[in-house]
């Protein structure tokens, strides 16, 4: 009886091994990390052709007829998926129908004092849709203005999103200030131009109040700064 038992289980593991070996088991060169696209209204078959040509998966048919048997075409939830391990085909397959994109949150400090330039290779090396171009060409009206802080940013993020981001922070931590601001009564925007002069000036605190009450003191009987 007990090899009889060995022999059906022998019988029925062997063709699931060699099945999952060759169909089923990620391809060695499975690309984990990287950003996959899956587009809207694209069926099943296309998905099955584009996951085979990245290298995601084996077999397009064995991939194709999983999907179908988990909910079809219309159970996709197209969007960018990051699977930052390799997965068999019924794991890609559950992660589609189930929209887990697996996109994590990516920790990006910006420093005090640094240019729009200087943020756009900040953001340009972590974030995978990142345009440098567009986000300095929209950034520069705002600089100054885009507030220096540690940001968790999905790796997908565009500049538009970016700039948002930064200019909500700064219009909140700025709100804490209002009320200084407005009894020191001068406009923001000066105030924001002596902070950036005061930042490439000096780094110590004590010494930025002194240049700061020197060069308010030249602007208020009309002095050139020099």
């Amino acid at each position: 009886a007990n090899r009889r038992t060995f022999a059906v289980i022998l019988a029925i593991a062997i063709p699931f091994g060699a099945l999952y070996m060759t169909l089923l088991r990620p391809p060695g060169t499975f690309p984990a990390g990287d950003i996959i696209t899956v587009e809207r209204d694209m069926s099943a078959k296309d998905i099955a052709k584009q996951f085979e040509s990245e290298y995601l998966i084996r077999s397009s048919r064995v991939f194709e007829l999983v999907i179908r048997l988990l909910g079809g075409d219309r159970s996709i939830h197209a969007g960018d998926y990051q699977f930052n391990h390799s997965k068999n085909v019924i794991r890609i397959a559950q992660a589609l129908i189930a929209g887990d994109f697996g996109l994590e949150p990516v920790r990006i400090h910006i420093p005090a004092g640094v240019t729009v330039q200087e943020m756009a290779a900040i953001f340009d090396a972590k974030l995978v849709r990142f345009d440098s171009q567009e986000f300095v060409s929209k950034a520069l009206p705002y600089e100054g203005y885009l507030y220096p802080d540690t940001y968790f940013f999905l790796p997908t993020a565009k500049a538009d999103v970016v700039i948002r981001t930064l200019r909500e922070t700064f219009d909140q931590k700025i709100s804490a200030l209002q009320p200084q601001i407005d009894k020191f009564g001068k406009p923001l925007s000066d105030v924001i131009t002596m902070a950036s002069l005061l930042e490439r000036e000096e780094s110590n605190y004590g010494d930025r109040q002194r240049i700061a009450g020197f060069l308010w003191k030249r602007l208020s009987i009309n002095m050139h700064l020099q």
